[in-house]
């Protein structure tokens, strides 16, 4: 079916596997403390008639600090347009470890959408130093 009238946001990670908003995850695994895991690109596109505009992100939660979200490339999308942004991983503690981003715009019936985030802090090897 096609979209008519309003702006129309969809967010997919990774690209083509679109997110439900409020119901999607995305899971970052197992990370050592204090080191930062690869980025994750999150894919935002307008699939409406109108522009898609005020894109900004937020995040809350738990252990908010543990996740570092990038900008969007651009903060209005006109119909068929999109633009990404990145999210990492460094998580501070050893456990499971969560949060939450939420995209604010002006899709009347997602905004804003949410994503929630998890990981799992792993200690780092210890080394043996000089014992014989």
């Amino acid at each position: 079916a096609v979209e008519t009238g309003p702006a129309e946001i969809a967010v997919q990670q990774p690209a083509g596997t679109d997110l439900v908003d409020g119901a999607a995850s995305i899971g970052f695994g197992s990370q050592n403390v204090g080191a930062t895991s690869a980025a994750k690109i999150f894919t935002i596109t307008n699939s409406g008639n109108a522009d898609l505009t005020g894109l900004a992100i937020t995040k809350d939660g738990a252990h908010a600090g543990d996740f570092t979200v990038g900008a969007p490339g651009a903060t209005t999308l006109p119909p068929a347009a999109s633009t990404t942004f990145t999210v990492t991983f460094t998580p501070a503690a050893n456990g499971a470890r969560s949060a939450a981003i939420h995209i604010a715009n002006n899709d009347s019936n997602e905004n804003p959408f949410y994503i929630g985030l998890t990981g799992t802090g792993i200690g780092a090897p210890r080394l043996m130093r000089g014992v014989r």
